[in-house]
């Protein structure tokens, strides 16, 4: 023994009783060498200690306070059932059950490790009294996965770097899947006020105290949605289902291009509700700006594009399928413009239904207004069909109208402001033309030609003085009249019977009948009467 107070047992010690250790003594156990022993002692400050060594400092125990707090490398567990620790403070949050702690002096670690099989799990459970599975983390080491979990149930996954909640396999950084009739199944739900950010903090989507969604690039907002489903881009309070707001610098407001559609609409606007007032489309300007930019431009680029239509409004109920108002415009309502010669501007066709093709009606017309008004905005060296008229009818007649439903005039007005002539020409397929109209470059001569154009074949002029010339007439009774002076060949006079000049031959004509007049023409040769 090692003094006269140690009790030593080498082969095992039978007791029927208690074996009574006095307070301040120990259990010892020693190894072969009789060096290192074991302890197993309860101190006189009532802490129970298991030591490896009893060369170890007092905090290399397993210590046991009253009330069952048990401590690991320290004797001061506290009010926490079980605390690990290298010594130091162990103060810890109240109900607090397990406290791991490195008291070692800067970024000291706090470590727990829980190890499983290569292809199994780590596994960390919190439950209560009424359920062992409330909650849970996991390692999976087979797919080499993180999850969270609830109710027996997996919620999030981290695995490869993703994040997914309500999938076990994401595919992005965060995958939000989810099915069901829950609260926004598979969705993310923020406060009001809250932000997506996308790197540049002035590039965001948020919502706006509930009333609408905003997408913001440099700080200010690009695309709004109103609770009310509005959309609007470049304005925050969208008066319309899509209100555009342009600002200075923009060259289109709405651009629309579709280089390899080869059927269906690039874009196509429906009133599938019957809508009963306002437009489906409504294209405001508010600016100032004086020059030629367009408030919408439909252009087609593709020149293989024969039969393109760059834009078709089709109307299946009453109503009018275009209709263009305004009070401040300057040139013109509708303006259509083709830079290409010979392609059609506007094509206007109807291949089921009766009626009126196209109708222009002014509901507050004053005296000088054009209710249609053709122009050519430059100088065209030749000739240029403003207005084209073209069909087949098996019978009746193909023509323009002009109809006078009050009591003014009808009438179809010819009107040069230059040196050219004023005339309507009359043509039949393969035959004789005719022009009927002044001659402006012949005193204003009012002329009726047996060809396309006035001053050729001039079958009768009328000068601004009341003066007919005919180029030829045939004589209503074949008289030739003789006594009178030779005139201008083609000239048409008026004279009275009874005058001894008018004589066929050596008989006057209705001599002594008094002042019946006749008319006469004259060939170059003779005076041939045309009647009276």
């Amino acid at each position: 023994m090692a003094n006269d107070k140690d009790f030593k047992v080498k082969n095992g010690l039978t007791t029927g009783g208690n074996v009574k250790v006095p307070n301040g003594e120990a259990f010892m156990s020693e190894n072969v060498a009789g060096s290192d022993r074991s302890l197993i002692s309860l101190g006189i400050d009532n802490i129970l200690r298991i030591k490896g060594n009893d060369s170890e400092g007092s905090n290399s125990v397993i210590s046991m306070i009253a009330g069952g707090h048990v401590g690991i490398g320290t004797t001061a567990p506290g009010t926490t059932n079980l605390v690990v620790s290298d010594g130091g403070s162990t103060a810890a949050q109240a109900d607090t059950v397990l406290l791991v702690r490195d008291s070692t002096a800067g970024s000291s670690t706090g470590q727990v490790e829980i190890q499983g099989g290569a292809t199994g799990f780590s596994k960390l459970f919190f439950s209560d009294t009424a359920a062992y599975n409330s909650g849970g983390i996991a390692y999976d080491h087979t797919n080499d996965a993180m999850t969270f979990s609830t109710s027996g149930t997996t919620r999030m996954t981290l695995r490869n770097g993703n994040v997914g909640i309500g999938t076990t396999n994401p595919t992005y950084k965060l995958h939000v899947g989810g099915s069901g009739s829950s609260y926004l199944p598979g969705g993310i739900q923020l406060n009001s006020t809250d932000k997506i950010t996308f790197g540049n903090p002035n590039q965001f989507i948020t919502a706006v105290n509930n009333t609408s969604l905003t997408l913001a690039t440099a700080g200010s907002a690009s695309l709004t949605v109103l609770d009310n489903g509005d959309v609007g881009i470049g304005i925050t309070l969208a008066t319309a289902d899509l209100h555009l707001n342009a600002d200075a610098t923009t060259t289109n407001a709405f651009q629309i291009e579709a280089d390899t559609v080869t059927t269906g609409n690039v874009i196509d606007v429906a009133n599938a509700d019957a809508l009963t007032t306002g437009g489906i489309a409504d294209f405001v300007s508010n600016s100032a700006d004086t020059g030629t930019r367009s408030l919408v431009k439909i252009h087609n680029d593709n020149a293989a594009a024969v039969n393109a239509t760059a834009l078709e409004i089709v109307q299946d109920s009453t109503g009018n399928a275009l209709d263009v108002t305004g009070d401040t415009f300057v040139d013109g309502l509708l303006s259509i413009n083709n830079a290409g010669l010979g392609a059609q501007s506007l094509n206007v066709f109807d291949s089921g239904v009766s009626g009126e093709l196209a109708a222009f009606q002014h509901n507050n017309a004053a005296a000088g207004d054009r209710i249609l008004a053709v122009r050519l905005g430059t100088v065209v060296a030749g000739a240029v069909d403003v207005l084209t008229v073209s069909g087949a009818t098996s019978s009746g007649y193909l023509g323009s109208v002009v109809q006078q439903n009050g009591n003014g005039d009808a009438i179809g007005l010819h009107r040069v402001l230059g040196t050219g002539d004023a005339y309507s020409r009359y043509e039949i397929n393969g035959g004789q033309a005719w022009a009927v109209g002044i001659d402006n470059s012949d005193s204003d001569s009012f002329k009726i030609s047996g060809s396309s154009a006035l001053g050729t074949n001039d079958y009768l002029i009328i000068d601004t003085s009341g003066n007919v010339q005919a180029n030829s007439f045939e004589a209503s009774n074949g008289y030739t009249v003789a006594g009178l002076p030779a005139g201008t060949v083609g000239q048409i006079a008026r004279i009275t019977d009874g005058d001894a000049a008018l004589a066929h031959g050596a008989t006057a004509v209705n001599s002594g009948a008094g002042a019946t007049p006749y008319l006469v023409w004259y060939n170059g040769t003779n005076w041939t009467i045309l009647g009276t």
